[in-house]
């Protein structure tokens, strides 16, 4: 599987990480999360960039756009 949602691969028997279309560090998921692993901890760093941008810390708001007929709620 190639994917960019990393969250995808959590469960994968063995993850390969690719720059600049070589391989820099491969190994499973706790492997590859620990601080301390060997190799460049690029999968590490990307997945905590990842995760915290789909982290939600208040109440779940969808965008409306306006003159949609969603948007403007009914008398």
């Amino acid at each position: 599987m190639v994917t960019h949602r990393l969250h995808s691969v959590r469960h994968a028997d063995t993850i390969y990480v690719l720059e600049h279309g070589r391989v820099v560090e491969h190994g499973a998921f706790d492997e590859l999360m620990r601080p301390d692993a060997d190799g460049p901890g690029l999968f590490r760093r990307m997945y905590l960039v990842q995760a915290e941008q789909y982290r939600l810390d208040g109440p779940a708001t969808l965008p409306t756009q306006q003159g949609h007929p969603a948007a403007d709620p009914q008398p």
